[in-house]
């Protein structure tokens, strides 16, 4: 399935963004780009599907603490 979102962010932007990410940010500010030229779009569509998804990872310290309250629990 992976392999498929390059070759859809070409052909279609807003939805390979909206699959990866999902109906967000960047998903509008994808949009926004394709409605004002195809090529911002696509460029930002494959720019996002190549970023890593670390961003939904807690930072250290707020796992830490997630750590410590689970373990008092």
């Amino acid at each position: 399935m992976k392999a498929l979102f390059p070759i859809l962010g070409v052909v279609l932007p807003p939805a390979a963004v909206a699959m990866h990410k999902g109906i967000s940010g960047t998903f509008v500010v994808n949009l926004v780009l394709t409605v004002l030229g195809f090529l911002p779009g696509v460029i930002h569509a494959l720019w996002t599907i190549a970023q890593p998804d670390d961003e939904l990872a807690l930072p250290p310290a707020v796992e830490a603490i997630r750590m410590n309250i689970t373990q008092v629990l």
